[in-house]
């Protein structure tokens, strides 16, 4: 982000949030994305054009498609639905 040219702690977090996955370009869009000056700061056009788009693993829209989790299934009670704020 050009407004905090020396950003460790963007890229700490980055390594930490991202797990396995360390790609650079990853890392480069999201200090694009978050790059304070509205004038510099990357278009939503621009960035679904990004190279991280195309780097592999290609992301996915359900990540865990090749997996089979099976979650509990949960009723909720009148109480849960009554407190709801919508």
């Amino acid at each position: 982000m050009k407004w905090y040219p020396n950003n460790k702690g963007l890229q700490k977090w980055y390594q930490a949030a991202s797990g396995h996955s360390k790609s650079v370009q990853g890392y480069k869009l999201l200090e694009r994305m978050l790059d304070y000056n509205p004038e510099t700061r990357i278009t939503a056009k621009e960035a679904l054009e990004h190279p991280y788009f195309s780097e592999d693993p290609i992301p996915v829209m359900h990540p865990f498609h090749e997996h089979s989790v099976m979650y509990p299934k949960r009723q909720l009670t009148l109480d849960e639905l009554c407190d709801r704020k919508d």
